[in-house]
């Protein structure tokens, strides 16, 4: 009975619908800011200027989430920017201990996992 239950349409739509402080849109926050992380660890760019640019984008990407019309509680909005900052520190300090073959694999696998929690996360926003 659980098992049907996990896989159903309701159970994952459920999961996506909008948390007053977190939901399960922050596991793509992290993941993004994940990803940043690593790119900017990558292409060498300064911590203090990747976490300008990484902050910058969070918040240009909550205003325009309000733009396309996406409700949020403002406390669910603060957290998703901490969130993918979170995030971002992680992946950006993980290319320490990592070699540069592992941290651009990790990053295909943080890529992809993006591209799925998107399209299945957008799929129950719609429904």
């Amino acid at each position: 009975m659980f098992i049907n239950n996990f896989f159903s349409r309701e159970f994952v739509e459920n999961l996506w619908k909008e948390g007053r402080y977190i939901d399960w849109w922050a596991a793509v926050h992290l993941i993004a800011g994940s990803t940043l992380g690593i790119i900017f660890r990558l292409i060498e760019v300064p911590i203090r200027l990747a976490i300008t640019i990484v902050f910058s984008l969070l918040v240009f990407w909550e205003i325009f989430e309000r733009l396309l019309g996406i409700t949020e509680m403002w406390q669910n909005r603060v957290i998703d920017i901490i969130i993918g900052l979170s995030g971002f520190i992680i992946g950006y300090y993980s290319n320490r201990v990592m070699s540069k073959t592992a941290s651009i694999f990790l990053l295909l696998i943080l890529v992809f996992l993006l591209i799925i929690l998107n399209v299945v996360g957008w799929r129950a926003y719609y429904k």
